[in-house]
């Protein structure tokens, strides 16, 4: 969120920022109207927090520059306290060294977690101690506040909650480490700020603004667990349509995929004691935007390090929202592509044996739907442009079990079942689609005769024109050839 945004737009925005902690709540009601033409001197002032806290990471944040201490630090620390004091004499040089600590050196990527000579660094740094190194550590510990073992992250807690508490100036940056301190530097420090966070009224989704941090820390591993005890909270306190909209928000800026499926894998199966239907398409919308489509397990694939019970309750919200989506989908079809409330509800009666579903349609539709808020998150992954279609040429594919069951309105409405190894089908193949794919398939053969209700003969694979598909012999045929 840009800060002009943030300061000057919607009354909702700035009565947020009135509940800032600190806030001067004083004065007459004609002086907190008063609120509106402040806001941009409050964006100002926010701005100097954002310039001098982002300047001061930026000092060392090069990453070539931060290899070499770091490379050089590892390179003594053996040798102990001596020969690393000895290099890192100036303020300058620990200064350096409190903002490289995160940086990999030779033989260590950004992707290990531990800081090796922690203990060792922090004396070298007490030694020479200026409070501009607080903001490195500071950075240090948000951004590895998962990866850092417990001991370590006590330790760094422990080390910044001291400097803190004995710092009296006034710059802003430094200030603000000390007055929420509490949630950075106690184990349940991400609880407790999801606690007041939710009370307040202020939502996960302006956390830094709440903690008055600048936009650079927004993916940060401490803010990922914050979410998660959030998520928990808002689930416990049954408020879901209230909080999963903030969640979704909020994932949407830290952007860590993992992060968003231990959310959600949270918030999906709670929609069962929402009447929202709404929520609902906000959290398929935020599944298939922020991890994939559920159909896809190279993309839904279960977090690092989970127990058994947590796979059981991720895959069980992968399979419970794969179903949402296919229902919700099924339902678009046929009340705004192909008109049929009562191939709908038929359809949605079978939708436990439903897999997966992919609608085909024009390119004219296609760029239409782009600028539709309900389907810009589905067209991605289900929906697939139909080379050589007319503009109310559509496709419905459902796959169950082994088959492609489709319903087309291709110059006329159709239904035809499929194989799916059938070599004349490649209505399921994503970017091979054709409409002459389908006409070609005019010359299959009915899929059942019958004569009155009475079926005479029947195929494992054919067409049925409007006039000849009942429900009642699909039911029929799907029990026979598919046993469901």
């Amino acid at each position: 969120m840009d800060l002009q945004t943030l300061f000057t737009t919607t009354p909702e925005r700035l009565e947020a920022l009135s509940r800032l902690p600190g806030y001067d709540h004083s004065g007459s009601p004609g002086e907190k109207q008063l609120l509106y033409g402040t806001g941009r001197q409050l964006m100002r002032h926010a701005q100097r927090v954002i310039r001098e806290v982002s300047w001061r990471h930026s000092i060392y944040s090069k990453q070539r520059a931060c290899s070499q201490v770091n490379a050089r630090f590892h390179q003594l620390a053996p040798a102990g306290m001596a020969a690393v004091s000895e290099h890192f004499k100036s303020i300058r040089q620990v200064h350096q060294l409190a903002w490289s600590l995160d940086a990999p050196s030779s033989g260590r990527s950004r992707n290990d977690h531990a800081v090796p000579f922690l203990d060792l660094a922090l004396a070298i740094i007490e030694q020479r101690f200026h409070y501009g190194m607080l903001l490195g550590l500071f950075d240090l510990l948000l951004k590895r506040w998962v990866g850092l073992d417990r001991d370590s992250r006590q330790v760094l807690s422990d080390f910044i909650a001291k400097k803190a508490s004995d710092y009296s100036a006034r710059r802003i940056c430094l200030d603000n480490i000390r007055r929420y301190a509490k949630y950075y530097t106690r184990r349940d420090g991400p609880a407790a700020l999801s606690r007041d966070l939710w009370q307040s009224g202020f939502g996960l989704a302006l956390v830094w603004e709440y903690l008055q941090l600048p936009d650079h820390v927004a993916t940060y591993e401490y803010f990922s667990e914050v979410a998660i005890a959030y998520t928990r909270l808002i689930v416990q306190e049954g408020e879901c349509e209230q909080g999963f909209p903030d969640i979704i928000q909020f994932l949407g800026m830290h952007q860590q995929i993992e992060v968003s499926k231990k959310c959600l894998t949270m918030m999906i199966p709670a929609l069962d004691g929402c009447d929202a239907p709404t929520l609902d398409e906000s959290v398929q919308a935020a599944a298939l935007d922020l991890v994939g489509n559920p159909v896809d397990p190279s993309q839904w694939d279960i977090w690092s390090g989970a127990t058994s019970a947590e796979a059981d309750d991720f895959d069980r919200a992968r399979r419970k929202v794969g179903k949402l989506i296919i229902a919700w989908l099924i339902q678009y079809f046929f009340e705004h592509i192909n008109p049929d409330p009562a191939k709908a509800s038929w359809w949605l009666k079978q939708i436990r044996h439903i897999s997966a579903v992919t609608i085909f349609c024009s390119d004219q539709f296609y760029e239409k739907a782009k600028c539709n808020p309900r389907l810009s998150s589905y067209l991605r992954t289900h929906f697939i442009v139909l080379s050589g279609a007319q503009n109310k040429d559509s496709v419905l594919v459902l796959t169950v079990k082994n088959y492609f069951l489709i319903e087309a309105v291709v110059g006329e409405s159709l239904f035809w079942a499929c194989r799916l190894d059938n070599p004349a089908v490649s209505g399921g193949t994503p970017g091979q689609v054709k409409s002459i794919d389908l006409r070609r398939l005019l010359q299959m053969e009915p899929l059942l005769q019958r004569r009155g209700e009475n079926v005479i003969k029947h195929r494992r694979e054919g067409k049925l024109s409007r006039g000849e598909l009942r429900e009642s012999l699909l039911a029929w045929w799907m029990r026979h050839h598919l046993g469901v």
